[in-house]
């Protein structure tokens, strides 16, 4: 009786490690599926407003003169801030993006520039004070800086840009500090040689 018992003890712990073990994989799958999910859900939502962006751009692409005298210039100007903001959010999953705004910021402060009325005239000139803020915010930072007159020979040179911390897309990673390297060649002795590394974290 003892042995029998031992033996159900046995099959019974063994099956309560299969039960583990099974069950463990199922809750890696069912989280792989939930991360897939919200993944594709967030594409969804994000294609969603690309295209409402869209959709607002072309409409404002399409009006005349005649209409905009009739348009609040602040409507304009918050309209184009709001779709700014859009962008911006969306460049951080795909950084492309933003230049499909800023061709239509572009063009439509052209429209402006270009029409016969002196208020949208100097709405257009008050727009590209705007539009030059924006790229200038957006601008990436130089891909290299060239040290020279530091009183240390070995400073001097060339710093380029961690390439590290540039995206698939050649853009710089959203909140990562920004930093530059330059590899020194240093040697210990007559034939033998070794690399140094200097950053510059500004």
């Amino acid at each position: 009786q003892q042995q029998q018992q031992q033996q159900q003890q046995q099959q019974q712990q063994q099956q309560q490690q299969n039960m583990n073990s099974g069950g463990g994989n199922g809750n890696g799958e069912g989280l792989a599926d939930q991360q897939q999910q919200a993944a594709q859900r967030m594409q969804s939502i994000e294609q969603e407003a690309r295209h409402l962006c869209q959709a607002v751009m072309k409409h404002f692409s399409s009006l005349n003169e005649e209409t905009l005298k009739r348009i609040p210039s602040e409507a304009v100007k918050q309209t184009s801030f709001k779709l700014q903001c859009i962008y911006e959010r969306l460049a951080l999953s795909n950084p492309h993006v933003t230049f499909e705004f800023f061709s239509f910021w572009r063009s439509l402060i052209w429209k402006y520039l270009t029409s016969q009325s002196l208020p949208l005239k100097l709405f257009g000139w008050e727009q590209v004070g705007d539009i030059i803020d924006a790229c200038r915010d957006n601008a990436p930072p130089p891909k290299a800086f060239i040290v020279s007159g530091a009183g240390c020979s070995f400073i001097n040179g060339r710093y380029e840009f961690d390439p590290s911390k540039v995206d698939k897309y050649g853009f710089v990673q959203p909140n990562v500090e920004i930093s530059y390297e330059m590899i020194i060649p240093f040697s210990k002795g007559p034939s033998a040689e070794s690399t140094g590394e200097c950053t510059d974290g500004e």
